[in-house]
């Protein structure tokens, strides 16, 4: 029966048992005319509606049932995914593999040798640069601290660089104090000398590093700011040797002009220029009058006529 409906469903020819002869020999001759009255209605026969009432009784079944393999197809392929990647380690359970150590914040050594207690190994070390981490301590490590990995696995570590390297500020022409500051803002460090210079007063003139040089952090920048120019001294009536030994040691050169008329004494020094207290920049000159007149002869003095004795 069953197969006869699926073959029905199918549209093909159902093998049904064949109905009785006379209905087989029933004949329907045309007639021109209907009789009047009531047409006769023609009934299926039994076995027909039979068959359709089974076909559409077990069509929800099969539906259902189809859906239920569905269901358990898609159950088992899951199933057979999860123990192809899972099966390794549920058969081995576990209970070969270690726990990764803690290495960051150690040295490179150090951060080995804890490997290696563990039955790990250091694996591919970079480098760089942290603004936060010493220089040559791990920052950061994979897999990480924790983790369970086979005994043998490799941890991956970043070792830090230090602080990123700082960029020398331009600070030539400033005034010193401003330039110190601005090189301590960098997180550098300042060197102050002084140096000879015609420049004004505490002005940097030089550097050292150069400007724009990249150096590592807390590197000593040294600052050459100027003395300022020097002052002219006051060598007015001193003699020509001391006025020269003064204002050879300020730094200046000396100009010697002679003046025979001046009453001072011979060889002092009666008038300078600049005048003292002048700024001047070093190597000028200092242009000093020295007196050369003789000094005037004391008047003779003619010995008094002594009184003749009287006879």
């Amino acid at each position: 029966m069953r197969a006869d409906i699926e073959r029905y469903l199918a549209g093909k020819p159902v093998q049904a048992p064949a109905v009785g002869a006379a209905a087989a020999a029933t004949t329907f001759l045309p007639v021109d005319n209907p009789p009047p009255g009531p047409q006769p209605t023609y009934a299926a026969p039994a076995s027909h509606t039979a068959i359709q009432q089974r076909v559409a009784a077990d069509e929800p079944e099969q539906r259902s049932n189809r859906g239920v393999w569905v269901v358990l197809g898609l159950l088992l392929l899951a199933l057979l995914t999860f123990l192809a990647i899972k099966g390794p380690d549920l058969l081995d359970g576990g209970a070969d593999q270690v726990q990764v150590p803690t290495v960051t914040g150690k040295n490179e050594t150090a951060a080995e040798r804890a490997l290696e207690q563990e039955g790990l190994s250091l694996g591919t070390v970079t480098r760089e640069a942290d603004p936060q981490v010493e220089k040559g301590l791990v920052i950061r490590q994979d897999p990480q601290a924790g983790d369970m990995v086979d005994p043998g696995a490799r941890v991956n570590v970043v070792i830090s660089l230090g602080p990123p390297d700082v960029e020398v500020p331009d600070v030539v022409g400033d005034p010193r104090d401003q330039a110190a500051a601005e090189i301590r803002d960098k997180n550098l460090r300042v060197r102050s000398v002084e140096e000879e210079s015609d420049k004004p007063a505490g002005e940097v003139i030089r550097m050292s590093p150069e400007p724009g040089t990249k150096v590592a952090p807390k590197t000593q920048v040294t600052l050459f700011y100027s003395d300022g120019p020097e002052t002219v001294p006051d060598v007015t009536g001193k003699t020509q040797a001391e006025a020269e030994s003064l204002i050879k040691a300020a730094g200046f050169e000396v100009d010697v002009v002679e003046d025979p008329a001046s009453t001072a004494p011979k060889g002092t020094v009666v008038e300078q220029s600049p005048k003292a207290g002048r700024d001047l920049p070093k190597g000028g000159t200092v242009t000093i009058v020295v007196s050369t007149a003789e000094p005037s002869p004391s008047p003779s003095v003619t010995p008094s006529e002594s009184p003749s004795a009287s006879p």
